[in-house]
């Protein structure tokens, strides 16, 4: 048992489970709420919500990255701007109706220039 660990929040009716895909995740995301909490918290209700829906700062990454695979998995990989530079790259389970976080990028990542 751990005493102070947090409780996650459960997921209402119809919206997406939202899980980190790596425990390393975790502490980057642990630094993008401490920089930008309100901005996080909007990130969480969007992808909780509408994971797909296509905007500026929600949408699929492109080419390669744009998919995740290793062996028969497949995702599609997408991102979303939480900040005018931070990124969460989530990978899209439609048949678990889950996304993953995959990756939290504090500032603009190189990949996608």
């Amino acid at each position: 048992m751990s005493r102070g660990r947090r409780v996650p929040r459960p997921t209402e009716p119809g919206r997406w489970e939202i899980r980190f895909w790596r425990d390393s995740v975790e502490k980057d995301w642990n630094k993008l709420v401490a920089a930008a909490e309100n901005n996080v918290r909007a990130a969480w209700d969007w992808l909780s919500e509408k994971p797909r829906e296509r905007t500026d700062r929600n949408h699929p990454l492109k080419g390669e990255l744009g998919y995740w695979k290793q062996g028969k998995l497949q995702y599609d990989r997408w991102q979303h701007e939480v900040t005018g530079g931070a990124r969460i790259w989530f990978l899209i389970d439609d048949d678990r109706r889950t996304i993953y976080i995959e990756q939290v990028h504090t500032s603009h990542p190189k990949k996608t220039d």
